[in-house]
């Protein structure tokens, strides 16, 4: 181990670590403003700390090789980390952060069972990460503060992104292509927030997204895939969901608790379903093309309008709105469409619209105001209609 003294800073501004060897160790301890440390190494079972306090301080560290570590920590503000690991087995990158306008990038290519962990507390932050040809890789990125932004990439199977972000304003983009049994989780606490995950030409995946406070988004892309699933779920008001699905036996969750939300839905897969909704103000719109879609949704609450769109083949709606103000309007196109919709109490209205064969619509309103029009074209159509 070696320490750079303060009066060495300004001979010492540039140091690099060149090792071509196994069990290589190097640790840099930094202070003050400005400071540059460049450390490279190949082999098997290295090592790099740095440690850097102050402002305006870069760390850029090159590894290649197997089961290396990598740990950076940075406190101040305006300062940036960068690991770049290659062709490596095991490798594990950590970053720490503290303070504000903090930069750290991480990327790894071509590695197996690699790790990369990054955690940041301070406003105005940014992280990029990106593991690339890898496989078993996972991810975990944690930001405390306000106005931080996270992008991350994935290409790598039997993989997982881990995010948590605590504050207001903060964003996450992750993205996940071309691979097989990924998960994406993020996890958000706070107002302002949105969260983005997009997955492309993928199997057997799943994107989860938590959210609690107000004025917070999400949005799920799964496209191009098969056997995927989507749960989102937010606790909170004028809070917006939306989710697009393309490909076979795909399903998602939506929960939205609070007032004032939206969810949105398109789906060109298989499968669709479980939608709740819980407060003022909610509205839901759903896209399904495709065969044997199904919908499921539950609005509790005021001034609810639900409006699905399926066509295709297997489709079936079932529903339960309880509130003041609660709309359906359901247009089905296909065959074996099967809708019931139930709503309880004020202003209710439900519109079913149903071309194919096979159709049956079982409607039934309570109380005041209700108004119901079916229209079924085709085969085999039956319609049960209560209003009370």
């Amino acid at each position: 181990m070696f320490q750079i003294k303060p009066l060495a800073f300004a001979v010492l501004s540039m140091v690099a670590t060149h090792a071509l060897a196994e069990s290589n160790v190097a640790n840099v301890s930094q202070a003050g403003e400005n400071n540059l440390f460049n450390g490279t190494q190949s082999g098997q079972s290295g090592r790099i700390t740095a440690s850097q306090d102050g402002a305006g301080n870069n760390g850029y560290i090159y590894q290649a090789g197997e089961e290396s570590d990598t740990e950076v920590t940075q406190q101040g503000i305006s300062n940036n980390a960068s690991v770049y690991s290659a062709e490596g087995l095991a490798n594990t990158t950590f970053v720490e952060q503290g303070g504000d306008t903090n930069t750290a990038t991480v990327n790894q290519y071509t590695n197996t069972t690699s790790q990369i962990d990054v955690v940041q507390e301070g406003s105005a932050n940014s992280v990029n990460t990106v593991q690339n040809n890898t496989l078993s890789s996972h991810q975990n990125v944690e930001q405390r503060g306000n106005n931080n932004t996270l992008i991350a990439s994935q290409n790598a199977d039997v993989s997982r992104q881990n995010v948590t972000q605590l504050g207001n304003d903060n964003a996450t983009v992750i993205y996940q292509n071309d691979s097989n049994q990924v998960e994406a989780e993020i996890y958000q606490e706070g107002q302002g927030n949105s969260a983005y995950i997009d997955q492309y030409a993928i199997v057997l995946s799943d994107a989860s997204i938590y959210q609690t406070g107000y004025a917070n988004t999400t949005n799920a892309y799964q496209h191009n895939g098969d056997n995927n699933s989507v749960v989102a779920n937010q606790n909170g008001g004028f809070n917006v969901s939306r989710v697009d699905q393309d490909g076979s036996n795909n399903q998602f969750r939506t929960t939205q608790t609070g007032d004032r939300n939206l969810i949105s839905g398109q789906n060109g897969g298989v499968y669709i379903g479980s939608t709740k909704q819980a407060g003022n103000l909610n509205l839901l719109d759903a896209t399904q093309t495709g065969s044997g879609n199904e919908l499921f949704f539950d609005q509790g609450g005021n001034l609810n309008a639900l409006s699905v769109i399926q066509t295709g083949d297997y489709n079936e709606l079932v529903g339960s709105s309880t509130g003041n103000g609660d709309i359906v309007s359901a247009i089905q196109d296909g065959f074996r469409q099967i809708t019931q919709i139930n709503q309880n109490n004020d202003l209710n209205m439900a519109t079913v619209s149903q071309t194919g064969s096979f159709n049956t619509v079982n409607i039934a309103q309570t109380t005041a105001n209700n108004i119901v029009n079916v229209v079924q074209n085709g085969t085999n159509n039956s319609a049960t209609i209560t209003q009370h």
